[in-house]
């Protein structure tokens, strides 16, 4: 019996996912009790083949091609095609403990809760950290949580299961059950190419959000713990302003379609006082500002501009048809 859906979206990142894939079947879970739904995002490397190669190997296991953007599209269709009503959402870059899917049956053993999480620990692909990375580490509950959210990471000190708040359940390793997912109409836009940033939203946020507003419960397991990688690429400040940069779309698209007026909005933006425009030597953390507020202002400028940005905002959900972009209005 299927007990688990585990959905992977993944874009021209065939190594990474075949480290994933690679440790799939050693898990401590019997393959009868779960599926694997790989859905490729429009790879123009070796993607297929790797999947063709583990299906062999795993047991249930599907893979699906789509060229239409946007890491949505996949998470959605996960969504109405997956087998069971738990479904685990995990990045193609995580390395999973053996315990992983084992420990998130656990996890829904309890019929409150609705999402559920682990460890989310970098293992560094770098032999040392820039100087700035530290300024990017937060801590909560009395530094028992430590939180690098520029990474989507998070280490948990707990060794029991343990009620969280619903932002600590990362979307690399994210665990919910379908029927909450359906009562909220699945997932907001996220991971845009470059040129359809516009059409960016709030991605998994929009769900936690969801889950936090309506009283459901989010849960911490340690034996559902993944290590998500951190490559060379992602340990420089070029990373930092593309983060912040995507990060300020978001925001800004959750703020216009939480009925935030658009006008009063871009008077807030314009307001912040950002001390360090046109400043060579700044910090990282300032460079994120920055940037933040460079993405506030994209898509507010969008927002007026363009007619069918503004349609894609407002939408009721992006399941199915109404998730593609190109031809959508």
């Amino acid at each position: 019996m299927i007990k688990i859906s585990v959905v992977i979206p993944t874009r021209n990142r065939a190594s990474d996912l075949s480290e994933l894939l690679s440790s799939i079947p050693n898990h401590t879970l019997s393959q009868n009790n779960y599926e694997i739904i790989v859905f490729d995002n429009g790879s123009s490397d070796n993607t297929a083949e790797i999947c063709s190669k583990y299906s062999k190997k795993i047991k249930n296991f599907r893979y699906t091609y789509c060229e239409d953007p946007g890491l949505h599209i996949g998470r959605n269709w996960g969504l109405e095609h997956s087998s069971s009503d738990v479904i685990v959402y995990a990045d193609d870059d995580i390395i999973p403990s053996g315990t992983w899917l084992e420990g998130v049956l656990l996890a829904f053993e309890d019929p409150k809760v609705m999402i559920a999480g682990g460890n989310n620990a970098p293992p560094f692909l770098l032999g040392r950290k820039p100087e700035w990375f530290d300024d990017f580490i937060y801590y909560d509950d009395d530094k028992n949580i430590k939180i690098l959210s520029l990474f989507g990471c998070i280490q948990f000190n707990y060794e029991d299961i343990t009620e969280i708040n619903t932002f600590y359940v990362m979307g690399c390793n994210y665990a919910i059950r379908k029927t909450l997912l359906k009562e909220c109409h699945g997932f907001h836009p996220d991971g845009m190419p470059d040129d359809l940033l516009c059409y960016r939203g709030d991605g998994e946020s929009y769900v936690s959000k969801y889950v936090l507003d309506n009283g459901y419960k989010a849960v911490y397991v340690p034996s559902a713990s993944v290590k998500h990688k951190i490559g060379n690429s992602r340990l420089t400040l070029g990373y930092v302003k593309r983060i912040a940069f995507r990060c300020g779309i978001s925001d800004a698209y959750s703020d216009l379609r939480n009925n935030r007026k658009a006008v009063k909005l871009l008077y807030s933006v314009l307001t912040r006082k950002i001390k360090h425009f046109g400043r060579k030597n700044i910090t990282a953390k300032e460079l994120y500002e920055a940037e933040y507020t460079r993405g506030l202002l994209f898509l507010i400028s969008k927002y007026f501009m363009n007619r069918n940005c503004r349609k894609w905002i407002y939408q009721t959900d992006y399941l199915g048809d109404k998730g593609k972009i190109l031809g959508t209005f």
